[in-house]
């Protein structure tokens, strides 16, 4: 039983976010409301919250039309220093920010806050800075970031009553569950 991971095709049951419709909801209405610059910074490739990550991201743009840029996808782990990393080199790259940034994890957001943080002391940031995962300190920050809220609660009943199951040798409904995330939307206006 996998809970927050899922690996397609092993056959074992999992309990996990459904991450990608959530990244796609979250980003969709600023994309619709004509921001053109969308970086992604995300964790390692072949984890599956990484994959439905990226794959929301990119339906979003999709659906709003808009081509990805080449380097506006980096990803590497989901440490800290690896936001920090990532933030320096498009920083590098481009003399600025990204217009609007999404961090697939919130220790992601934090080395990107620790890189604005240090060099401009929050003064310069990318307009729009959105994550996955939120945590309550995101609410008395100078920079509104939106962010989506894992039901931590519904995840781990979920997983719990999987496991349960499968002790008690009961056939699964669903071996693969999703639950829905919610948005905590902190910018007041687009």
């Amino acid at each position: 039983m996998f809970a927050d991971r899922h690996i397609p095709g092993s056959g074992i049951p999992s309990t996990v976010t459904d991450a990608g419709d959530s990244v796609a909801r979250l980003l969709s209405p600023l994309l619709a409301d004509g921001v053109d610059e969308l970086a992604y910074f995300g964790g390692q490739p072949e984890l599956s919250a990484s994959r439905e990550r990226l794959a929301g991201y990119r339906q979003a743009l999709k659906a709003a039309r808009l081509e990805e840029g080449t380097d506006w996808v980096a990803e590497r782990d989901f440490q800290r220093e690896s936001g920090y990393r990532m933030m320096a080199d498009w920083h590098a790259r481009h003399g600025r920010y990204p217009r609007a940034l999404f961090t697939a994890s919130i220790t992601l957001l934090e080395g990107v806050l620790s890189f604005i943080r240090e060099r401009h002391r929050l003064r310069e940031a990318p307009q729009y800075l959105l994550t996955f995962d939120d945590h309550p300190l995101l609410d008395c920050l100078p920079l509104p970031i939106d962010a989506i809220r894992q039901n931590s609660a519904a995840l781990a009943e979920a997983s719990l009553a999987q496991v349960l199951a499968l002790l008690q040798g009961e056939a699964l409904a669903e071996r693969d569950l999703r639950v829905p995330a919610s948005l905590n939307l902190r910018r007041l206006a687009v």
